[in-house]
């Protein structure tokens, strides 16, 4: 018959269900979210394979990276690539550069671009902070109250606003200044910017803050690179080397066949005199 010649197409068979549902299986919810996820992986895994991409997400050991920065893009309509260049990672914390998530609340069509406001006050004069040192006595890191010279440094505050659009009402920042700065430990940190960069710092700082009050779902909850800089700091303790043994030794088993022989006391023979030497060279002529 016609039917028997002509050739039926192989049944795509599920693990997780029979053959007979796998076709009503695959068109339900979970297997669109099956499919979905295993498309991800094929995608996650081109980018492990990229050279332009950070650290962070290269390698196939990196792929659950990836997913998580794919989903990121996702959420707020971004290139991925631009998402795995911003978003850092820093002593396990993920965070946002600030100029990124600037440009994303400027670029989001809610509000009007980000600006700024400085505020020049007085001269610091003495300010005290809590400093991070090293206490000798408990091996760790602890807080020492210190006092800061800004007798020749004056105060900038800065505030950032914008609106929404279509509204005229003004939505700005809470002020962050250098007092704040050097107060909270920012300014006088190791390697921070503060000094060098004040008025960029105070900018950055701005910003975030006004993300996290109008705009949270921009940020996702993360803290910006920077802010993490100046606030996480690693709580770690001293840790002495264990004296380690010279050798090692390996003790096993031995059997009768592997034992040696022991020699019989009575059969030795003093050999005392014959190894006897010459007390002088003219000994050995007699």
């Amino acid at each position: 018959m016609e039917t028997k010649n002509q050739e039926q197409s192989p049944a795509i068979v599920n693990p997780i269900v029979g053959p007979t549902e796998s076709r009503e299986f695959l068109m339900s919810a979970m297997g669109q979210e099956i499919k979905r996820f295993e498309l991800e992986q094929r995608q996650a895994m081109m980018y492990a394979t990229s050279t332009i991409v950070p650290m962070t997400y290269r390698g196939k050991d990196k792929l659950g990276n990836i997913i998580i920065a794919m989903d990121m893009a996702k959420r707020l309509n971004a290139n991925l690539l631009m998402i795995m260049q911003n978003l850092n990672v820093i002593q396990g914390n993920p965070s946002w550069s600030a100029k990124f998530l600037i440009a994303t609340v400027n670029n989001c069509g809610r509000f009007n671009p980000i600006q700024y406001k400085f505020i020049e006050g007085d001269f610091l004069g003495q300010v005290q902070y809590n400093a991070i040192v090293w206490d000798e006595d408990a091996h760790r890191n602890t807080y020492k109250t210190e006092t800061f010279d800004g007798r020749k440094i004056k105060n900038i505050t800065c505030i950032a606003y914008t609106t929404r659009k279509g509204n005229d009402d003004v939505l700005e920042s809470s002020p962050v200044d250098i007092r704040t700065a050097i107060t909270e430990g920012w300014y006088t940190k190791k390697g921070s910017k503060w000094p060098s960069m004040t008025k960029q710092m105070l900018m950055y700082r701005a910003a975030s803050w006004w993300t996290n009050v109008y705009a949270p779902d921009l940020s996702m909850g993360l803290m910006t690179s920077e802010e993490v800089r100046d606030v996480v700091d690693a709580e770690y303790e001293e840790i002495k080397d264990e004296p380690k043994p010279n050798h090692i030794s390996f003790h096993y088993p031995i059997s009768d066949k592997d034992k040696e022989p022991e020699e019989d006391e009575s059969h030795e023979e003093d050999t005392t005199q014959e190894d006897s030497k010459p007390d002088s060279p003219d000994e050995l002529f007699k």
